[in-house]
């Protein structure tokens, strides 16, 4: 056990293969590690931060975990080198404050999460600038230049959906991300409008006054207004990200419910009796999906942890597999090969996916029983109990950055 824990919640969502008693070669594995509310950063040194997060990393690995959920954007504020917002206060204590020893954490769980064979996704919370009403802003904080951004809603501190500027201030932090690291996605989870609070209204009537009309909304929907406004946020955020690098997705993982049935009359509604993304939340997840503006959408559910899978291909971005690898070679515990060149960054592998065949098996790269490892180098280490029982064949694909596989190389035997 850990001496100190990180706080990590896993989510299993859909297999795009659908249920099957075999182990599904195509599913979406990922685990959230927050950063809000993370006390013990701050009492720790910088070595013992890395230890910590590649140990939690080392465990997800072993778990089967393939995509980390790595919040680096908990309130309007970083947990990266940023020029656009202050340091996160729950790195080092005190927001804007930069650590001792200067680190990117971001860029750290990148490298990583790559050497395990795991994407990382960058989660951002768009709204959210105080958890509550004893945080101190750092005076170079937005707020304190443009404070007509922004509402107070119970004692936090929101950005006001409502306003244009708003919504230009996130997707500008978006970009800068995307421009300047290798991230696999932008994720966003369930705080949109805030969580209502029994018999508070949250006051955005200046900014409705302001822009409805013109928007073409009547005084009688400004429901309607709150949904499009967090609409206009997410098609801008998938606009941008996908103009930088189209190879990055973007994801939702919304509050379990939709709509209630009460709330629809057409009965398209869930059989539940709680709080909804469309009318308390005012996120259309839905729409959002029919658009083609979010490339995965995960319901915050738990499922199962089951055996290491592959991500399903996004293949509404790029459905063309890269080259397979060539020139397998084993010598001294280890196996090694070439990617195929490329000039299409499309095309190009971001990781290798190895497959292990016992003598007299079909070759099957389909059946994922035989996929033992995910990497990011063109090489694969054997543990020792492999080679000293080595009769086995072993077959490599290339994956690129929409998750396409490559044909299988030529097998490769080793024998004892």
């Amino acid at each position: 056990m850990l001496k100190k824990t990180i706080g990590i919640t896993l989510f299993f969502v859909l297999s795009l293969v659908g249920y099957s008693q075999q182990i599904p070669k195509f599913e979406f594995r990922g685990a959230w590690i927050h950063t809000v509310g993370n006390q013990q950063f701050k009492t720790m040194s910088t070595d013992s931060i890395k230890d910590l997060l590649c140990k939690t990393l080392d465990i997800l690995e072993t778990s089967g975990i393939n995509a980390v959920i790595f919040q680096v954007r908990p309130q309007a504020e970083a947990f990266y080198l940023s020029q656009i917002e202050p340091w996160s206060r729950f790195l080092t204590g005190e927001q804007g404050k930069a650590p001792k020893e200067i680190w990117d954490p971001l860029e750290f769980m990148i490298i990583e999460s790559h050497k395990r064979g795991m994407e990382l996704h960058a989660w951002c919370n768009p709204y959210r600038v105080t958890s509550n009403g004893t945080e101190q802003l750092h005076p170079n904080h937005l707020y304190f230049k443009k404070p007509e951004l922004f509402k107070k809603y119970g004692d936090q501190l929101y950005f006001d959906p409502g306003e244009p500027e708003a919504i230009e201030h996130t997707v500008k932090v978006i970009a800068d991300i995307v421009s300047r690291y290798d991230v696999d996605a932008i994720h966003f989870n369930d705080n949109f409008y805030p969580y209502p609070i029994p018999f508070e209204e949250f006051h955005d009537d200046a900014s409705f006054v302001k822009y409805a009309k013109e928007q073409g909304f009547e005084y009688w929907e400004k429901g309607d207004w709150r949904r499009n406004n967090v609409t206009t946020l997410i098609k801008a955020v998938n606009d941008t990200i996908k103009s930088i690098k189209p190879w990055v997705r973007f994801g939702i993982s919304p509050f379990g419910i939709h709509r209630n049935l009460k709330d629809t009359p057409d009965g398209s509604g869930n059989k539940t009796n709680g709080l909804s993304n469309y009318e308390q939340l005012f996120a259309d997840v839905l729409l959002w999906e029919e658009k083609g503006w979010i490339d995965y959408n995960v319901p915050q559910l738990y499922w199962e942890i089951g055996h290491p899978a592959l991500i399903p291909a996004y293949t509404n971005l790029d459905s063309i597999a890269p080259n397979p690898v060539e020139k397998l070679k084993y010598k001294a515990g280890q196996i090694t090969w070439k990617e195929a060149q490329t000039d299409n960054l499309m095309q190009k592998a971001q990781f290798y996916a190895i497959y292990r065949f016992p003598q007299g098996i079909e070759q099957n790269i389909d059946n994922s029983e035989y996929l033992v490892k995910i990497v990011n180098e063109n090489k694969f280490i054997l543990e020792q109990n492999e080679v000293d029982n080595a009769n086995y064949y072993y077959i490599i694909t290339a994956i690129d950055r929409c998750r396409n596989e490559s044909s299988k190389s030529k097998p490769l035997k080793i024998r004892h």
